[in-house]
């Protein structure tokens, strides 16, 4: 429940839950490089004297380094989160590094690479990945087509790697003969459904 102020000056609901302001300061943030992350709260206004926590959460090729006062410059705390008493207004900035980033690429080729099912885990990032991450990579099978072989020649469907470079792998895949074919993976439509699959 929270109590809010009517339009005569009193107040609606429990006034306990309503949160005096006596000695209001503020709190804005920032972060830097721009697009590198986000802070929450983003801003605020508190008594002197709360405690405030603030969260970092870094975008995609950035890691939180630090905070600072973005009036002076100077370093408060590596904390993440970081938990301080407000005295006055502060402005605070959340620094982020950059981070190195890798592509990753997948391919298919053969004459069954149109059909040929696989997935990565984690997801990239508009086909990167930031380095160190490990990632697997796995060859799911289906009526229309066989699968092969990797670029390395190993037939292992299933292959874990640390992303430490550019990677680009291809799956070869070889097409079962058929005309058209479902797999029902949904249950609708149940007649006049285009095939799930189909030879040209």
């Amino acid at each position: 429940p929270v109590a809010t102020a009517s339009t005569t000056s009193g107040i609606i609901g429990d006034p306990r839950w309503l949160k005096v302001i006596t000695s209001a300061v503020t709190l804005t943030t920032s972060v830097t490089p721009e697009g590198s992350g986000t802070v929450s709260p983003a801003s605020g206004t508190y008594n002197v004297g709360d405690n405030v926590t603030v969260t970092a959460a870094k975008a995609f090729g950035y890691t939180f380094k630090e905070w600072r006062d973005a009036g002076t410059n100077a370093v408060l705390s590596t904390a993440n989160p970081y938990t301080f008493t407000i005295s006055a207004n502060t402005s605070l900035v959340a620094v982020y590094d950059v981070l190195t980033t890798y592509n990753f690429t997948v391919n298919k080729e053969g004459t069954g690479a149109t059909w040929g099912i696989l997935s990565i885990s984690p997801s990239p990032t508009n086909g990167k990945f930031e380095a160190g991450t490990e990632v697997t990579v796995t060859v799911a099978s289906n009526k229309v087509s066989n699968f092969l072989y990797w670029e390395d020649n190993s037939t292992a469907l299933s292959r874990t790697m640390i992303v430490n470079s550019d990677i680009t792998l291809t799956a070869t895949y070889d097409e079962i003969p058929f005309i058209v074919g479902w797999d029902f993976k949904v249950q609708s439509p149940t007649s006049g459904r285009s095939g799930d699959y189909f030879a040209d």
